[in-house]
């Protein structure tokens, strides 16, 4: 897997492989690793936050999970019920809440989804429409904003904005190409609605009028 960067040495391979493979899969390795690894320790180990109202992943009811490399974890192994992938990009963030856009490998379906980060693990529950799978995913998207999403998905993975060895966890782009050629990526209507009332929403946040600010959030869901 990694032999282009060793030469071929056994040992140093593995290593590495084993390194990807816990950033990948290990939360507590995930969470030692992140600037917020405190707040995570803080944060509450459930799968659904309480107190929370509206669909399981809106701005109301968002998903927990442990820190950035936990919402890219998460949402790898997102997949739809006839096991469809998904690309993603963090759209925005909007006070404690990071707000995901998302679309599956097909282009069929489009999606926002909305995450608290500061939790110590990430909640096992899906979505409606979705599964988690169990399986070690490598990550199929990333925790910044993509101008051309997804078909940026390269030039996005070059910046390398969270380092050298988390570059090495994405998923190889002969796949990411496979889907992008083979398939169309065109917002809905509903999709291009919903990013302008988080825009809007934004907006209300920042100028801390709250009461807009609200009713334009649960639009979202």
């Amino acid at each position: 897997m990694f032999s282009w960067l060793f030469g071929g040495k056994k040992q140093q391979q593995n290593e590495l492989f084993e390194k990807v493979k816990r950033i990948l899969d290990d939360e507590n390795y995930q969470s030692s690793l992140e600037p917020t690894a405190e707040l995570q320790k803080n944060g509450l180990s459930v799968d659904i936050l309480p107190n929370t109202v509206g669909e399981f992943g809106s701005a109301t009811n968002p998903i927990p999970v442990n820190g950035v490399l936990g919402e890219m974890t998460y949402l790898s192994r997102l997949e739809t019920l006839d096991g469809q992938g998904i690309f993603f990009h963090r759209y925005c963030s909007i006070g404690s809440i990071d707000i995901y856009e998302v679309v599956t490998f097909g282009g069929n379906e489009w999606r926002i989804l909305c995450f608290d980060m500061y939790h110590p693990r990430r909640s096992k529950l899906a979505p409606k429409g979705f599964r988690v799978s169990n399986e070690v995913r490598q990550f199929s998207g990333f925790n910044h904003y993509c101008q051309r999403f997804p078909y940026d998905f390269e030039n996005e993975k070059a910046k390398n904005t969270l380092g050298d060895l988390i570059s090495l966890g994405y998923v190889a782009p002969s796949i990411v190409s496979k889907h992008l050629n083979e398939h169309q990526f065109i917002r809905s209507d509903e999709q291009k609605y919903k990013l302008e009332v988080i825009e809007k929403a934004r907006a209300a946040f920042m100028a801390n009028n709250n009461e807009l600010f609200i009713e334009l959030i649960i639009k979202v869901d």
